[in-house]
């Protein structure tokens, strides 16, 4: 037998998933190069800009740009190959290889798709809230190449 369940998950929850990656889970295969801001202004996404200010009950709190941009549709976070060596600025000016991978929304909801069907213990850890910094790679990952490549 095959069910198709519909599971709701908030921007909010899944922006903590990539706090979680980019602030302690992928910076040994992974780093953010920058941020491309489609139609949107670079001060949108800054403290107290539209994407990123989240008003909660009794305070306010400004979600950081990496967990931010690549929700908005159109925009996505830029992000190259930390075993490489190679700073994006040197591998323009020297013609070195630079790996990039973009992260956008799509990317995102099928990485969560993919997740569930292939590594179901760490989508039931995010879903539950007692998601890590493994999580959050993992995650990156599947959204990413739709497979664990690192670690």
């Amino acid at each position: 037998m095959k069910t198709d369940i519909t599971i709701n998950i908030t921007d909010e929850k899944v922006r903590g998933l990539l706090a979680v990656a980019f602030e302690g889970g992928v910076g040994y295969w992974c780093c953010i190069e920058d941020y491309d801001y489609g139609q949107h202004s670079k001060s949108d996404f800054m403290n107290g800009g539209k994407f990123c200010r989240i008003d909660g009950a009794n305070d306010k709190f400004d979600w950081p740009r990496h967990t931010t941009v690549p929700l908005i549709p159109g925009c996505k976070v830029l992000l190259s190959d930390a075993e490489s060596n190679v700073f994006p600025s040197d591998a323009e000016s020297n013609n070195f290889p630079c790996v990039k991978w973009e992260l956008t929304r799509e990317k995102i909801e099928q990485g969560l798709n993919l997740m569930l069907e292939k590594a179901p213990k760490h989508f039931a850890d995010f879903f539950s809230g007692n998601d890590d910094v493994i999580t959050g790679d993992i995650f990156l990952q599947m959204c990413l190449f739709g497979e664990v490549k690192f670690g």
